[in-house]
């Protein structure tokens, strides 16, 4: 029995030492904290400070999915009658990557609240309020078809739901846990049958009776 308690601490001893290293290297995600962003672009700067001067909503004349006028008041007036904080801007590709420029514009602006971005033709959302990508995705996959405009609109929307508890919040499978509890009901049984097939070998055979 010795034999298998050396074998299966030493089997444990790697696994828990080699599951701390990567705990300590594995973060969970995260949605309230932006990352500090690099100095933005004169595209990106001039849009926080329209959003300051016209906040809810930024819509550039270079954009490529710039939306009428029309259609941002609708937009504001669905952000207003929510009563939840969103902040969109709207901006041509120039001004850089989707996920830099709402970090920029996040840090720019500076207030709690939902961000959208439309660079180019990429939507992106984020929040300090809660998780609202999987919201951004419903919404465009629901209305891409009918613009730019009906995508923020129901965004904005289903924000709203979601801060009045109509639409739960999707929490994340935290699988770490499953995975180490696994990884080790694995090993012992793993190194319980080396240690039987081991024992079994080294038993004696049965002498064949002499005729």
């Amino acid at each position: 029995m010795s034999t298998l308690v050396r074998i299966v601490s030493s089997v444990l001893a790697l696994f828990i030492g080699g599951s701390i290293a990567l705990g300590a290297l594995w973060t969970p995600p995260a949605y309230a904290q932006p990352h500090q962003p690099q100095i933005p672009p004169p595209v990106v700067r001039n849009a926080i400070d329209d959003l300051e001067a016209h906040p809810p909503l930024v819509n550039d004349e270079r954009a490529e999915l710039r939306i009428t006028r029309t259609e941002a008041a609708g937009v504001i007036r669905t952000i207003n009658n929510g009563g939840t904080p969103i902040y969109i801007v709207i901006l041509p590709s120039s001004a850089g990557e989707p996920v830099t420029v709402t970090q920029q514009v996040r840090a720019g602006y500076d207030k709690p609240g939902t961000y959208v971005s439309v660079v180019g033709i990429q939507y992106l959302a984020a929040s300090s309020l809660f998780p609202v990508r999987d919201l951004m995705l419903q919404a465009f996959r629901e209305q891409r078809n009918n613009g730019t405009a009906a995508v923020l609109t129901r965004f904005s929307q289903m924000v709203s739901d979601r801060a009045g508890g109509v639409i739960p919040v999707r929490q994340p499978v935290d699988w770490f846990p499953i995975l180490l509890v696994g990884g080790v009901v694995v090993l012992v049984f793993g190194a319980y049958s080396l240690y039987s097939w081991r024992r079994g070998d080294r038993s004696p055979t049965a002498a064949s009776p002499s005729t």
